[in-house]
C-alpha cells in the first residue's frame, strides 16, 4: 500500500490482537523501519507467528480450503467497484507548464 499513511486505520472496535496490529504497522511502514528487511526470519520471529512450525508448514493440513473451479476463479475475493485509472486532466499551472514553455538554443 503506497499511501499507508492515508488509508491504514484501525477502527477503535477492532478485534484484532497487540501482536496482529505490530505486524501490520510493521509491514505497512516507511522502508528504513519496515520488519523483514533483515530477511524473512524477522518476520518469523515476529510474536504473531509464535508456535508456527515453519520447518514442517508443508507437512500440514490447512485450515481452510477455498472452491476454485479454475486459474481465473476470483469467487473468493470481495468484489470492488472498477476505478477509473484514467490520469487527472492538467489544469495547465505549475511547474509541468513552465518547462513546457522552455527553448533550446545551441
Amino acid at each position: 500500500i503506497v499511501h499507508w499513511r492515508n488509508h491504514v486505520k484501525f477502527p477503535d472496535d477492532s478485534r484484532l490482537s497487540p501482536e496482529a496490529r505490530d505486524l501490520i504497522c510493521r509491514l505497512l511502514c516507511d522502508v528504513d523501519h519496515r520488519i523483514g528487511g533483515a530477511g524473512a526470519d524477522q518476520i518469523k520471529a515476529h510474536p504473531w507467528f509464535r508456535g508456527v512450525a515453519w520447518d514442517k508448514l508443508y507437512e500440514m493440513e490447512a485450515a481452510f480450503k477455498p472452491q476454485v473451479n479454475d486459474e481465473l476463479d476470483t469467487q473468493n475475493f470481495m468484489k470492488f467497484d472498477e476505478m477509473d485509472n484514467s490520469p487527472p486532466a492538467r489544469t495547465g499551472s505549475g511547474p509541468s507548464r513552465k518547462v513546457c514553455t522552455l527553448r533550446f538554443i545551441n
